[in-house]
């Protein structure tokens, strides 16, 4: 199947641009949890490090 030609000098369309965007800010917020809840944990809410690293797993597990 052939791809359709590119338009505006060579940017792909809306379509592309709205798919590149969400995109980058799933994986911000994807970023943001796996790096992010660990830490907080463990510096603001004085969870030891086995904890933290027990409870940090539930978000990526429940979007799963």
């Amino acid at each position: 199947m052939p791809l359709a030609p590119a338009r505006f000098g060579g940017w792909p369309g809306r379509d592309v641009a709205l798919l590149t965007l969400s995109y980058a800010s799933m994986n911000y917020v994807f970023y943001l949890l796996a790096n992010w809840s660990f830490l907080y944990l463990v510096q603001e809410r004085h969870f030891s490090v086995a904890q933290s690293g027990w409870l940090a797993t539930l978000p990526p597990l429940g979007a799963a």
